[in-house]
């Protein structure tokens, strides 16, 4: 967790540096077209592609790890205004999970795979300084999220977050860098309570917080 942690702050001030550094390029007395700001889209269609790395989750009867892999979807991005965005994503990442009882044996290790997938609303406050290309921006949202193994799906609630730049590669196209966290609480496997002289079954649940790093590809319209 630590290293994760250095991770995320290390690539924030990354790409805070490069913004500033776009800010200090500008050296005219007078105002120039390159100093005004870019035309917002109206909408922006956004393929990301990301990295999320491993994640663990303890439970009752052991820990179950989702393991590390590439993580892709799409999304739909609204602009109310030049610097705020409502945005509809999709993102799958397909994953195993090594399950573990207490004595540390891995319980699954016969049929690990599975999918993580996230369905979020949320929106994007982006930072726009005239005669910088470059535009910081942070963003936040919560939907459901869909942990499918062994043939079996749980829903549940589920929340991001994401802080990265935005930088133009064109007259209508963009890319992004950015640090994400998303987080999703879902039912995996069962666990046994005793009640008098028999007992219950109930499912049991795990919390994952994930942490990435990736890109995004953006159509501005």
């Amino acid at each position: 967790m630590k290293l994760k942690k250095m991770v995320m702050f290390g690539l924030i001030a990354f790409f805070f540096q490069q913004a500033n550094a776009q800010d200090s390029m500008v050296a005219s007395p007078k105002p120039a077209p390159s100093q005004t700001f870019r035309p917002a889209p109206k909408f922006s269609f956004n393929i990301p592609l990301g990295y999320t790395l491993d994640e663990s989750a303890s439970f009752d009867q052991g820990k179950l790890t989702a393991v590390g892999g590439f993580q892709y979807g799409g999304a739909f991005e609204f602009f109310s205004s030049p610097s705020s965005s409502i945005e509809l994503s999709y993102q799958r990442m397909a994953t195993t999970f090594p399950l573990f009882d207490k004595e540390g044996n891995d319980i699954n290790e016969t049929d690990p795979e599975g999918s993580l997938n996230y369905i979020l609303l949320g929106g994007n406050k982006y930072i726009m300084k005239p005669g910088s290309k470059a535009m910081p921006y942070f963003g936040a949202g919560a939907g459901v999220g869909i942990m499918n193994s062994k043939g079996q799906s749980s829903t549940n609630f589920a929340f991001n977050m994401k802080l990265g730049v935005k930088v133009p590669a064109g007259k209508s196209a963009a890319f992004k860098l950015q640090a994400y966290a998303q987080s999703m609480t879902a039912t995996f496997g069962s666990d046994y309570a005793e009640v008098g002289d028999g007992g219950i079954v109930y499912p049991d649940r795990v919390f994952l917080f994930q942490f990435g790093l990736g890109g995004v590809l953006c159509f501005d319209r």
